[in-house]
């Protein structure tokens, strides 16, 4: 078959996403090699899940390890992996790095596609680690050099893959890139992953629960403060939350002065191999995520989690979310821009059959939403650009 580079920034094996991609590629006979960014106590180099894992940065300061495409440090490592594995696509996974991926790959007629996974311009937009500072602040704001950069990974592309229509729409419209060149590879999970699961609540109290990163345009003060509301009428109601990020101090400050903190636990950080005991403590899940630039263009792994572990789900009215909650009828889309609608929806939930919820969710699942139908799109979309 083909050799494949995979081009990514972040953390590997933790990026679930990237780690399915390339599972899947090999299972589909290609040749894969990832180049992702060095962290402690990982090797530079080792045999992964039947491909090659080459980690760029050990012997460097952290700053040349920024994954940026005007990095020289990175673009010398883009060469020196395309030099080694000879590759005749290269798939690249982050914005940030796409035109270094990009113009390297051109000098040698290679194909290139990028996972555009999210609105990363628009994140940036929303995450507070860009707005705190001024300077970042005015290159994110004013100067726009996300967008600047997005455009230029996009138009200089060949291919793109995204987790949701409302993206691909959003490329075509800005972009007038080629929908045929764009396929859907949503963040589903394989059948059976979550097989062993608690299925339904049996018995109060019933289990709110959320994990992940914890930032502003995920709305969590939201929720802690609109499960408190809701909390003053039902008493057999928890709430769990897992996970770090820029919002965890103020969230666990509020959780530890509420006159509901018995109900509410918060945990930091977690393993992968922990998700199947968060989702059986938990009941219903919440995503109370803005319908911001972002979340109205992607969409997160876990609403698909909650389908396949047939846990009802409230989620905001951000349009990918929305969308499929409304088709599935597996949980409730609602308003979540304040605590007092988020009080209503858990209250709302509270009443509601959990158990039909469940069992629509899993149906779901089972036929459209998992990674057997994602990873079969994924690999007959690479073959488009292998000769």
């Amino acid at each position: 078959m083909a050799n494949i580079l995979h081009v990514l920034g972040v953390r590997l094996p933790d990026e679930v996403r990237a780690e399915k991609i390339c599972r899947a590629l090999v299972q589909d006979g290609h040749t894969v090699t990832v180049l992702s960014r060095w962290f402690p106590n990982l090797p530079e180099r080792e045999e992964f899940q039947g491909y090659t894992v080459l980690r760029f940065g050990k012997n460097v300061k952290s700053w040349q390890r920024l994954p940026i495409s005007f990095n020289p440090f990175w673009k010398n490592a883009i060469e020196r992996a395309v030099s080694e594995c000879k590759p005749d696509l290269i798939i690249t996974r982050e914005m940030l790095l796409a035109g270094a991926s990009n113009s390297i790959a051109k000098k040698k007629s290679i194909p290139t596609v990028i996972d555009m996974a999210e609105n990363y311009p628009g994140a940036m937009r929303g995450w507070k680690q860009y707005q705190s500072r001024l300077l970042s602040r005015f290159a994110v704001n004013t100067l726009r050099l996300p967008d600047k950069l997005e455009k230029n990974a996009v138009l200089g592309s060949d291919g793109i893959i995204v987790v949701c229509d409302e993206q691909a729409g959003r490329l075509n419209s800005l972009y007038k890139f080629p929908v045929n060149q764009i396929e859907l590879v949503q963040n589903t999970p394989e059948l059976g992953t979550f097989s062993k699961i608690r299925k339904e609540c049996s018995q109060p109290p019933v289990v709110f629960g959320h994990h992940g990163l914890f930032t502003l345009d995920r709305g969590l003060e939201n929720l802690v403060r609109g499960f408190e509301i809701a909390a003053n009428e039902l008493q057999s109601i928890r709430l769990q939350l897992y996970g770090k990020g820029e919002t965890y101090n103020d969230i666990n400050r509020i959780i530890s002065s509420s006159a509901h903190r018995d109900k509410m636990e918060i945990h930091g950080e977690y393993p992968l191999s922990m998700l199947p005991e968060i989702y059986s403590k938990v009941d219903v899940g919440v995503l109370p995520y803005f319908p911001d630039e972002n979340f109205n263009m992607t969409i997160a792994n876990k609403l698909f989690d909650y389908l396949s572990c047939g846990k009802p789900v409230i989620v905001s009215e951000a349009l990918p979310m929305k969308r499929i909650i409304e088709e599935t009828k597996a949980g409730i889309s609602t308003d979540c821009s304040t605590p007092e609608k988020i009080a209503s929806a858990i209250k709302q939930i509270f009443h509601s059959n959990l158990k039909e919820m469940s069992e629509n969710g899993q149906k779901f699942a089972e036929k459209k939403y998992n990674w057997a139908v994602d990873s079969e799109r994924l690999c007959k979309f690479a073959k488009k650009f292998i000769t």
